[in-house]
């Protein structure tokens, strides 16, 4: 069982835990609430029938008829089936109530409840049922008006609200299903939220999985980028030193007289050398280029001056196409952006028998344009500059073998530190577009 199922489970139990005390404080308040309810719409019960009813105002039938507020009593429960009327003594002691003898079980109703009710106090308020059933009573009472002569204090009419009868109809109402349809209903809530829980939850685990494996990977990449650098870097000073005598050895073998034959292996071995340290060279500065995350110096400078200086190095092999471009001022730093495009330019020539560079400006970008008559770029480095996507991850793959586009990688990655973009542009041959943005007048 892994960690995610573990804490599913675990949540899944605290969410049942909690929906059980919740749906409990739930029950709870909410008889509360009509208990409440009850007892407050019944308040005035008891003070209305001492009040209006004329067997209680009147002087003589109380005393010469006995049986007058029993008969009284019989009245208001057939009203009202679910309460139970007593008349209690001034020390609360029961006097009459409506029954077979001996169902009352409390002779003595507790008089504080009652004193609290009559002040008034928050309800509801619970007291004594004489019929002695588990738990106390809503109620309402009202003390009896005093009579002429009486010698003794009044007493009360003391009414249970939820007596037998109401109780018994309670459960009958929750024996038809309404109780189990709350609870049904309360299960089908829990389940509902358990599931969206573990969906989240599930969720929430994938993302922090695919997020520490970005972390790793982007990690890695950076190490590896690291020594990548560092290997490049520890080549170029054999390779220098190699090329150096390689060149040494050419210039002691060639012979002063004009018809002496050439060493081809040493002119070979010669281009290879080259051919390697450029590219130990190029590793090196992708590498840097990768590892860092802004221009490492920048400044303005004149982007036209810098481009026709870039093109004159390479000779009649490449030359400035177009009308020549207005001031240009761009902010990043010229030496990047030189290597850039002589990438390109070198790029296209190993491929091309010429090249033409163009410089123009749309919007707030300045576009720098090299296009050749070759056979164009592959395919597979033309998708992924038509996407933004990287030339280098994962890295372009030669048919001959080895790895390619390292000078067309460096020209992509100068162009996003300085926040522009390699691209190609429709038409024959290799086009591809250098694209910066230009500087911001203040």
């Amino acid at each position: 069982m892994n960690f995610a199922v573990r804490l599913t489970l675990t949540l899944a139990l605290l969410l049942l835990g909690f929906g059980a005390l919740m749906a409990a404080a739930g029950l709870r308040l909410s008889a509360e609430r009509e208990a409440e309810a009850l007892q407050r719409l019944n308040a005035n019960l008891a003070q209305h029938i001492v009040g209006h009813w004329p067997v209680i105002q009147s002087q003589q039938v109380d005393a010469g008829d006995p049986g007058a507020i029993r008969r009284l009593i019989e009245m208001l429960t057939a009203v009202s089936p679910g309460i139970q009327v007593y008349t209690l003594g001034a020390d609360g002691a029961v006097q009459q109530y409506l029954g077979e003898p001996g169902m009352v079980r409390i002779p003595r109703v507790d008089l504080q409840p009652v004193r609290a009710f009559l002040a008034g106090q928050a309800l509801p308020l619970r007291g004594t049922d004489p019929m002695g059933m588990p738990g106390a009573r809503l109620f309402s009472a009202a003390m009896f008006p005093p009579r002429v002569g009486d010698v003794r204090p009044p007493g009360y009419l003391y009414i249970v609200l939820d007596g037998p009868a109401r109780r018994q109809a309670n459960a009958h109402a929750e024996n038809h299903g309404l109780m189990t349809l709350a609870l049904a209903w309360l299960g089908v809530a829990a389940l509902l939220t358990l599931a969206v829980g573990a969906w989240v939850l599930r969720r929430q685990t994938l993302a922090e999985r695919e997020r520490l494996r970005l972390a790793q990977e982007q990690a890695l990449a950076a190490e590896h980028r690291e020594h990548m650098a560092q290997l490049a870097h520890d080549l170029r000073t054999p390779l220098t030193a190699l090329h150096g005598q390689l060149e040494a050895l050419s210039a002691q073998a060639r012979p002063d007289e004009p018809n002496a034959p050439e060493r081809p292996g040493l002119a070979r071995a010669l281009a290879q050398s080259e051919r390697v340290r450029r590219l130990t060279q190029q590793l090196f500065e992708l590498a840097m280029l990768e590892a860092t995350q802004q221009v490492p110096q920048r400044e303005r400078f004149a982007l036209d001056e810098l481009v026709s200086d870039t093109v004159r190095k390479f000779g009649a092999a490449a030359q400035l196409d177009g009308p020549a471009p207005a001031r240009l001022q761009l902010d990043g730093d010229w030496q990047l952006v030189e290597r850039a495009l002589s990438n390109l330019i070198d790029n296209a020539l190993r491929h091309a028998g010429s090249v033409r560079v163009s410089l123009s400006v749309e919007g707030r970008l300045a576009r720098v344009l090299v296009q050749d008559d070759g056979p164009g770029l592959p395919r597979d480095v033309a998708e992924r500059l038509a996407s933004g996507h990287s030339l280098r991850r994962p890295p372009l793959a030669r048919s001959g073998g080895g790895i390619g586009g390292l000078g067309l990688a460096i020209a992509q990655r100068v162009a996003q530190l300085h926040g522009g973009r390699l691209m190609t542009m429709v038409g024959s041959g290799a086009r591809l577009a250098l694209c910066l943005p230009l500087a911001v007048e203040h």
